[in-house]
């Protein structure tokens, strides 16, 4: 057998340098033709395969080269990020805990282990892989970022922001830090605005701006037309989506043309549906921002809004360079973006106040009744049937994430509890999946007396099982500051209505404006006081509780929630009044 000389094997690394896979992959079949079980060429086509995602073919060829040698490190790890792309966490772990066994301190097989151990929500594990990383690179700044992602989302807020902090405070210029720092903001109870404000002015002060070929504006001043584009990473099924289903295709009635900016790699359902009722609808997924500024530029795009905040995969980066003339954030976050070139935020009038005016660094567009227009997913073929009777005790439920369920929440769902002992609260929640976080739960409620018989604990479902999960529950709670949003327009869809808190802050008055839209002020609690006070006097009366479950639904279609053709003419007409102002200074 003819044998592969070192020249070659040294042109290959070149090629794999540079970046040219498609003649690295012409060139090493030409080789294998030679020598056909050569485990250096065969490692080297399962690596262009991979990096250009044909996944069937790199995984054959790396489980043929442990077929020949079942501990070829090069195979193992490959095997594992092969399966870690396609989302087959499991059997990634699996041949990174037999590569790690071999070459133990190899930073980068730990972070991807880690995070396949975060996206199986075992989060603890994960949490430990992270904490072993910084043993080795105490400074890393990504592994710090990524601990304390992972500490967010096992639910210990406090820690996860502290380090984010830390990141942020020896380098500001950090931007994942700094954008999921915002973020996770969200989810604390101890949330400082001053701090969080520090932080915008000297990201803004830092933020270094690229210098990119831009082009000029195309947009007409005095179209007859108002051209509005949307950026999202999320027109598919994701509770953004599901906002803006109905509003895109109300707005043609409008004088709107509507783009839509889609930066996600997947296309579902939603995605096609979405893209027909776009005027026009492009993926900017993979492209440089300076392709989608121009993009946008070209496209004559009047007002430009992100849907997005600082959710992940995100495009906030591109409203740094105004692509339009007018920007605006809407829905992805209740929180300022801190793009001084954003300038509007969308709430409405029940979530605002004067007061949170100093925590926006975008002025405030308010819709009149509510912000949002949310269609309730697999809802139309599901009956709000009431099963519950007079004699049946009272079953609160939450099925809302579990990093809104922190401490003050856990303290005052207890009193209620306490106050009411025939009752329980029902969870349905993903990060039960952990076993840790589970039993952390239903400890924090013992320490307040509340034992685990009290507590309702599932994993999560499948959508529509979820949905009827709602026939199970008299009253949702919601939680705070961060309220339930999606969760609460199912609930009412489903039948139940959600008991909350006034709130003073953006992200804190979401239901308190669901239920004002619903005129149902009974509902509302102004705080911690009136909230048991006005509980005791719902449950008392369970005969008006029952009928006001068998009525929700078509009281709420009634007033504003389900309504998308006055939301879409109420929305227009504020765009169409921002347009013409500006179009006239």
């Amino acid at each position: 057998m003819q044998t592969i000389d070192n020249k070659k094997l040294k042109k290959l690394e070149e090629l794999y340098k540079l970046n040219k896979l498609d003649e690295l992959e012409e060139e090493t079949n030409k080789l294998l033709k030679i020598d056909n079980e050569n485990i250096v060429l065969l490692n080297i086509i399962g690596v262009v395969y991979l990096k250009k995602n044909l996944f069937q073919k790199s995984e054959k060829i790396f489980i043929k080269i442990l077929e020949k040698n079942l501990k070829n490190p090069n195979a193992l790890k490959n095997l594992a990020e092969t399966y870690r792309k396609t989302n087959n966490f499991s059997l990634a772990i699996k041949y990174y805990e037999i590569y790690l066994n071999i070459k133990t301190k190899d930073v980068e097989a730990i972070n991807n282990i880690a995070s396949c151990f975060l996206k199986k929500k075992e989060y603890y594990i994960s949490i430990g892989y992270y904490r072993e990383l910084i043993k080795i690179d105490p400074t890393n700044e990504e592994y710090l970022t990524n601990l304390a992602f992972a500490l967010i989302q096992s639910l210990n807020i406090t820690d996860g922001i502290e380090i984010l902090e830390k990141v942020l405070d020896k380098n500001i210029k950090n931007y994942r830090a700094y954008s999921g720092y915002l973020q996770n903001q969200n989810f604390n109870c101890r949330i400082d605005f001053n701090k969080i404000n520090s932080y915008i002015k000297k990201f803004s002060k830092n933020y270094e701006r690229k210098k990119l070929n831009i082009v000029n504006f195309n947009y007409e001043k005095n179209s007859r037309k108002i051209n509005i584009g949307f950026v999202s990473p999320d027109f598919r099924k994701h509770p953004v989506g599901y906002c803006i289903k109905n509003v895109i295709k109300q707005l043609k009635l409008h004088n709107i043309n509507s783009y839509g900016y889609y930066n996600y790699k997947t296309k579902d359902n939603l995605t096609t549906e979405l893209e027909k009722d776009f005027d026009n609808f492009e993926s900017i997924f993979g492209y440089s921002n300076e392709q989608i500024i121009n993009k946008i530029r070209k496209d004559g795009i009047h007002i430009l809004i992100d849907l997005a905040g600082h959710t992940i995969n995100n495009n906030l980066e591109i409203f740094y360079y105004k692509p339009a003339p007018i920007q605006m954030s809407w829905l992805g976050s209740m929180n300022t973006t801190g793009v001084e070139e954003i300038d509007y935020k969308i709430i409405d009038e029940n979530i605002f106040l004067q007061s949170i005016k100093k925590n926006y660094t975008e002025k405030l567009l308010i819709l009149p009744n509510i912000w949002t227009d949310y269609v309730v997913s697999d809802g139309e073929n599901i009956d709000a049937t009431i099963h519950q009777t007079e004699e049946d005790p009272i079953t609160f439920g939450s099925f809302v994430a579990l990093r809104k369920i922190n401490n003050e929440v856990i303290k005052l769902w207890s009193e209620v509890l306490s106050k009411f002992p025939t009752t329980k609260i029902h969870f349905i929640a993903s990060e039960l999946e952990d076993f840790n976080v589970e039993k952390n739960l239903r400890n924090q409620f013992l320490s307040y007396g509340i034992g685990a018989n009290r507590l309702i604990l599932e994993k999560s479902k499948d959508h529509v099982a979820y949905l009827k999960s709602y026939s199970k529950v008299h009253i949702s709670l919601d939680p705070f500051p961060f309220n339930a949003v999606t969760t609460s327009f199912e609930s009412i869809w489903m039948g139940v209505p959600v008991f909350c808190l006034e709130g003073d802050a953006a992200l804190s008055r979401c239901v308190y404006s669901i239920n004002k839209n619903l005129n149902m002020n009974e509902w509302i609690a102004k705080d911690k006081s009136d909230y048991i006070n006005k509980l005791d006097k719902i449950i008392s009366n369970k005969r008006k509780l029952i009928l006001t479950k068998k009525n929700l639904r078509k009281h709420a279609l009634e007033n504003n929630l389900f309504n998308s053709s006055k939301f879409a003419k109420d929305f227009a007409i504020k765009l169409t009044d921002i347009w013409k102002k500006f179009s006239i200074e």
